[in-house]
């Protein structure tokens, strides 16, 4: 293997995001849907994810990331089927050794807005770009690879919406085709440039408290669709993530919401623990006000997020704020839209 040492401190960061229609970025679902319906919309938010690289001992690996213990391993040794794991497969990947990462995201750990997919976009595009000696990184090849790093380590198959937002930013509706093998992604930009701040003060989003697990509901949605039994459900959820797309393009608020209104019913139907206890009190605050609210990634804990008028939200922020304050561990995040994918300072 083509072995390599970092000669100084080197980083890359990625931005997190919000979502509408995830899990239709899976193969099982866009390869059944077709692209005529299999769609999905992200949003990423100013919350980045930094790697930072830098030399270490000789033979060792070291791996500090907020959240989790650190861990150190020798060289091309470290465990896959570890909290951290998915770093050290990326490392061996690229053939690093001796090398310290640490890792900091300005997101909540396990807040469901895509933070093991994002630290995998800002290390595989900050290795390449410097194993291609800070040539340029071709972000499509990020993404790809990113993808198959999580599948392989994770052991289940994995969407690429999250790696999509991390590695292009801004605000995207992402069409799904199968028959497009080496980018079964096209991308629509919703917004861009000063429509981005007018976003900013529409929207929320807050962590209730409760880490996620994905895996849990996603596995059921997957299940269900397998099986046969969701089909119609599904593709209702691509419609309305299409229509909420173009609603959002327009700020057409009325029309999102109602989008988010109804999406959200259809994912409590068939699974009505995607919201837990806290995101249930927050999503009930956001309806009575006539703001739309939705969970991030697949739910089940982690973060939610909610879309309205600028005065309603203003209300909203205060009453999200009164509850908090019985439910331990909740914040409401200082998140806005993020233009921007992933960034280098090598």
């Amino acid at each position: 293997m083509d072995y390599w040492i970092p000669e100084k401190e080197i980083l890359a960061s990625a931005p997190c995001r919000i979502d509408f229609g995830g899990t239709l970025d899976l193969p099982l679902f866009y390869y059944s849907l077709g692209p005529a319906l299999a769609c999905t919309l992200n949003i990423a938010l100013n919350l980045r994810t930094t790697v930072k690289i830098k030399p270490y001992k000789k033979g060792r690996v070291r791996v500090v990331s907020r959240g989790f213990s650190f861990a150190e391993f020798p060289c091309g040794r470290a465990p896959y089927r570890h909290p951290l794991g998915l770093v050290f497969a990326i490392l061996d990947a690229f053939g690093a050794r001796d090398i310290f990462v640490e890792i900091h995201s300005a997101s909540p750990p396990r807040s469901a807005l895509g933070g093991s997919s994002v630290m995998a976009v800002a290390l595989i595009a900050l290795l390449m770009k410097i194993k291609g000696k800070n040539a340029g990184v071709n972000k499509k090849d990020v993404v790809i690879l990113a993808k198959n790093m999580e599948s392989a380590v994770a052991g289940v198959p994995c969407g690429m919406q999250d790696h999509l937002a991390a590695a292009f930013g801004g605000m995207n509706l992402w069409h799904w085709d199968g028959g497009n093998l080496k980018q079964p992604w096209k991308q629509s930009p919703l917004m861009a440039g000063k429509e981005n701040g007018n976003l900013s003060s529409r929207m929320l989003v807050a962590y209730g408290g409760e880490p996620h697990d994905s895996l849990d509901v996603n596995g059921r949605w997957v299940q269900g669709f397998a099986e046969g039994k969701t089909r119609m459900e599904w593709e209702d959820i691509a419609m309305l993530t299409r229509r909420f797309g173009e609603a959002l393009a327009a700020m057409d608020l009325e029309t999102a919401i109602a989008c988010m209104e109804e999406e959200l019913a259809i994912r409590l139907r068939l699974t009505p623990d995607v919201l837990d206890p806290a995101g249930m009190r927050l999503a009930s605050a956001a309806g009575n006000l006539g703001c739309g609210v939705r969970f991030a990634g697949a739910g089940g804990g982690g973060c939610i997020w909610a879309l309205g008028p600028e005065d309603k939200i203003d209300v909203l922020r205060n009453h999200w704020q009164r509850l908090m304050e019985t439910m331990p561990g909740a914040f409401i995040l200082d998140a806005v839209p993020e233009k921007d994918g992933v960034l280098f300072d090598v």
